[in-house]
């Protein structure tokens, strides 16, 4: 019995010790199994860094090859420019001593014909006064046909030109045209200067209050841009009592841009009666006759351009058509001419020109009236 327990005992030690053996050679072979992956692993990532370190090496060396090739064409591009350069200088200095010599030998030539016109001269004294003669008739020629043409402008102008509803008027009707160099390199002169600055130039002189001047300059320097531009003019309708310089701030605005003016007065209207409508026909057709550009004034707007409802009578027919006229001349935009009206009573004023024609309206008072000068307020519309 006892030897069947010691047996059993060692049967059951050497088990044991066979299962510790197999469980230690599974976990040998298991770190075998890590190592060789860990030493794969390890073999991989470096291979990996060496063919990295290897592409920018060749990535350098490729950008190296690249800059070299760059570098000698722009070397060859440009010695091929210096000698192109040189072969042109050397053909403008070669052109340049030909233009010498031929200028040379052309004032040589007419040094020695103006020599020898002198020596003739001097040799015979009839040529001489024949030839001072002419000269002297020439110059009176032309300052008589300057004072001839001057002369029949005025002459053509007060039979065709300015119609009888104008009273005053900047623009004068010439025949010599408006495209002669003199005045368009004075023309080009004066734009260099900034309309802002020509503008307050202008009007230095009209003493407003501050915010007034900033609104008066505002439309200034508008209509100068509008003329520079060629785009439409804007009209402008001005009211207040009278003496609150309605008619000098048209002048000078006419002025400011570069305009010519023409005042008329509305109760100059009235009285033509059935041919108040042709003359305002020809006052449009002649102000679109200056080339730069009329403003055209009217004061006491409103004796003519009242409501059409206001009055009755065959006087109130003859308003009518010349508002109807007057509408039909402004109905359009344009280019020519710029329309300032001028009244003591706005709100008399027919409908069709206090909001449909005007797009700026300004109101002037007595400076007495609100106790500073020049008070102004703007209506756009």
């Amino acid at each position: 019995m006892r030897q069947e327990q010691l047996l059993s005992q060692r049967l059951q030690e050497q088990e044991e010790r066979e299962m510790r053996h197999y469980e230690e050679a599974v976990q040998l072979e298991r770190r075998l199994n890590d190592m060789a992956l860990l030493t794969q692993q390890e073999t991989a990532d470096m291979l990996q860094e060496k063919r990295v370190a290897l592409d920018t090496k060749l990535a350098e060396r490729r950008l190296e090859l690249e800059k070299e090739r760059i570098r000698a064409e722009t070397e060859g591009r440009i010695a091929q420019e210096r000698a192109n350069e040189d072969v042109a200088i050397r053909k403008m200095e070669a052109k340049a001593r030909l233009e010498s010599l031929k200028w040379a030998q052309a004032i040589k030539n007419i040094s020695a014909q103006v020599q020898q016109v002198v020596v003739t001269l001097l040799a015979s004294p009839e040529q001489l006064a024949v030839l001072v003669a002419g000269a002297l008739a020439l110059l009176l020629l032309y300052y008589l046909a300057k004072e001839v043409i001057v002369l029949l402008r005025q002459f053509v102008q007060a039979q065709l030109g300015k119609p009888a509803l104008v009273r005053e008027t900047s623009y004068q009707w010439s025949i010599v045209p408006g495209w002669l160099w003199l005045r368009t390199l004075f023309a080009a002169k004066e734009g260099l200067t900034g309309a802002t600055e020509i503008v307050r130039k202008h009007f230095e002189r009209v003493v407003l209050a501050p915010d007034v001047m900033e609104r008066v300059s505002q439309i200034a320097v508008a209509t100068r841009n509008t003329k520079s531009s060629g785009a439409p003019f804007r009209h402008l309708l001005l009211h207040g009592p009278p003496g609150t310089g309605k008619t000098l701030i048209a002048r000078t605005l006419a002025a400011s841009s570069g305009m010519d003016y023409a005042v008329m007065s509305g109760g100059d209207v009235g009285p033509l009666g059935d041919d108040a409508v042709n003359q305002l026909h020809r006052l449009f057709s002649w102000a679109k006759t200056s080339q730069r550009g009329l403003m055209l004034f009217i004061d006491e707007a409103e004796a003519f351009l009242n409501a059409r409802a206001s009055t009755g009578g065959d006087d109130s027919v003859h308003r009518r058509h010349a508002l109807n006229a007057l509408l039909y001349q402004t109905g359009t935009q344009s280019t020519s001419f710029m329309l300032v009206l001028a009244t003591n009573r706005p709100e008399d004023l027919d409908t069709a020109v206090s909001v449909c024609l005007f797009t700026a309206c300004v109101a002037l008072f007595h400076p007495w009236s609100l106790g500073r000068r020049g008070c102004i307020t703007i209506h756009s519309r």
